[in-house]
Parts: structure tokens; sequence; C-alpha cells
């Protein structure tokens, strides 16, 4: 789309010949289709086919190119090439992400909880994302983001108190030998190993309840609240019980 609108300005403010070279057309957006149409009554010549090499002689751009439509190699002089290329996530993006602690993918857009049920809250619930952080965006779809995460945190300080889900970690320190397990695992940075008790402790705020600590704790002395090894069983038992009598 930056693309026809590129063409679209070069055309309306310079009255030049303008060729768009492409291979897919993927006008996904509301207008977006009516606009591709517009273009083409413009004047702007739409070239389905890759463009193989841009040369410099004497001066002179020339380039060359598939026309697939119509079957044959297109060979022609332009004055300028403007190239189409993709979005990457700026030099500094994966210190910024280290530094509030957020997760990123193999590109280096930072990581929302999930991209359609939850797409700008991230694992820290005290941090939102929107726009270009997150991936290539235009400028509709970046403003209805940050109008989410801006309704997201301000939901945070339109109450007294912070609600919280029940199923937390707890540790009992009585077992526990604070071998750092549980604290190496935890993405949230909620489990710490206290240096003097050589206990495991839980940050209850920052708890997301994902129960990763509970299931690498070697002792098993860390558990989440409402939901610990015995009450599991419990419900398989019962789950069980129900299924066999079903049957």
């Amino acid at each position: 789309m930056y693309a026809l609108k590129q063409a679209h300005l070069v055309r309306d403010k310079t009255d030049a010949r303008v060729f768009e070279f492409y291979m897919d057309m993927r006008t996904f957006g509301k207008g977006y289709e009516e606009f591709y149409e517009r273009i083409k009554r413009e004047g702007i010549h739409m070239i389905r086919g890759r463009t193989a090499t841009v040369e410099s002689a004497n001066g002179e751009l020339f380039i060359r190119s598939e026309d697939v439509e119509n079957g044959k190699i297109i060979e022609q002089k332009v004055e300028m090439v403007i190239l189409a290329v993709g979005l990457e996530p700026t030099d500094d993006a994966g210190e910024l992400a280290a530094m509030l602690g957020l997760d990123t993918d193999h590109y280096g857009w930072m990581h929302e909880i999930h991209q359609i049920s939850n797409p700008v809250n991230t694992k820290d619930g005290g941090i939102a994302i929107a726009g270009l952080c997150q991936g290539p965006k235009d400028i509709p779809d970046t403003l209805a983001q940050a109008s989410g995460a801006a309704s997201k945190i301000l939901s945070l300080f339109s109450r007294k108190e912070l609600l919280h889900e029940p199923q937390v970690s707890c540790v009992d320190q009585e077992v526990c030998s604070g071998c750092g397990y549980c604290e190496s695992i935890c993405a949230y940075k909620a489990v710490e190993v206290d240096p003097r008790k050589r206990v495991a402790v839980v940050n209850e705020a920052v708890c997301e309840s994902c129960g990763a600590c509970a299931a690498t704790c070697p002792s098993g002395a860390i558990q989440l609240k409402n939901f610990d090894r015995k009450q599991v069983m419990n419900m398989i038992d019962q789950i069980a019980k129900d299924y066999g009598e079903a049957s």
C-alpha cells in the first residue's frame, strides 16, 4: 500500500509517467481496493513481474523486468527507481526490549500476549505496546492499537486496588532448598531466592500464574495457590470416577 501511495504522490506532484512493478497485490483494508482502482485510473502503469536488473550507463538508468500478464520482457530507460523495501526493527530495539523485560520474535519485533485476543498487552502487565515496535503496520492500525494500549494503561489507574488472579505461586519454606531453578525459569521475574535465608520468595503482584516454577521445582516446594498437586490429583480422580460411572 505504501508503494501505491508513493506512486500516487509522484504522479500527482510531478505528472511523471509512473510504472509500478509488483508480483502480488494485497489491498486488504477498508477502502484500499478503491484506492488501487483510483491509482490505475490516474494513468499509473501497473506491471506484474519481477525486476531483474537496474543498470546505470552514461549517466542514465535502464531497467529490465518481466511483464507476466503479456508474456514478455520489458527494457526501458527511466529517470528514477524507487525500491519498496521491507521494514526492520531499529538497531536498539533489542536493547530496549531487554531493558523492559519484553520478549522479541526472531525478527526482533516485540511480543504481545496474543496476536488476536490480546494484541497490546505484554507479559509484563504494566507495559503495553503499539505501533511499529510490534511489527509493520500502517497509520490507521497504529492509531487503533495506540488507543487500545492507552485504554489498558488507564484502566490500571482507574481502580484504587489492583485486581489479580488468585492462582499465584507460593513457597513452602520448610521444603525449599534455595536451588534457584524457579528464579531462572520465571519469565516475569516474580521469584527470587533470598540470599540470607536461602529460600525462594514470590512477588505475588508480579506473578502471572503460568506455573513454570511449580513444574521446575525438584523438591515440590513451590506450587500455585488453589491449584496445588493435591487439588489437581483430586480433580483427576473425580473426572476419572465420573467417566467410569458414565461408561
